[in-house]
């Protein structure tokens, strides 16, 4: 699994913001798996929008069968991202809960303009071989690290 980790998310302020050597340094750190990969691969693409990366990587790797995580956090904001209906097309989608965003995911705009698309959990290990768009929300136990919590705490 490739995590991506963002030059520069465009729905936030650069203002406070890590570096991107320091982010990668830190998903590193925190990554808990051996086959979870932290990397800029934005950076190498020299994309910015989601939809843009989820293109180039059909575009570089036409055999391979990609599903993007999302968080439910970035689900309930999702109509805010540039081209998001492409970025949805691009790729099956499957959606981690996150604390406190379950219901406020599940009621947004993107939620409901993919409702159709929408596939039931016991599909999670076939949604590699679903075509976009699909869209599977995966519950599990909640993670209650935030990546805004992580970063107050290394300023003190």
């Amino acid at each position: 699994m490739w995590w991506l980790v963002s030059p520069q998310n465009p729905l936030k302020s650069a203002k406070g913001m890590a570096s991107l050597s320091e982010r990668l340094h830190s998903a590193r750190t925190v990554s808990a798996h051996p086959r979870i990969k932290p990397c800029a691969l934005e950076s190498a693409l020299g994309t910015r929008y989601s939809a843009d990366t989820a293109r180039a990587l059909r575009k570089l790797y036409p055999r391979l069968r990609f599903v993007w995580l999302l968080g439910a956090d970035n689900l309930a904001q999702l109509r805010h991202w540039k081209n998001w209906r492409a970025f949805a097309a691009a790729m099956p989608i499957c959606v981690l809960d996150r604390p406190g965003y379950s219901t406020k995911a599940g009621a947004s705009l993107a939620a409901h303009a993919l409702q159709r698309y929408r596939l039931p959990m016991n599909e999670a290990a076939a949604l590699p071989d679903h075509a976009a768009p699909a869209l599977l929300r995966l519950q599990s136990k909640l993670n209650p690290l935030s990546a805004t919590a992580i970063r107050a705490a290394q300023r003190l």
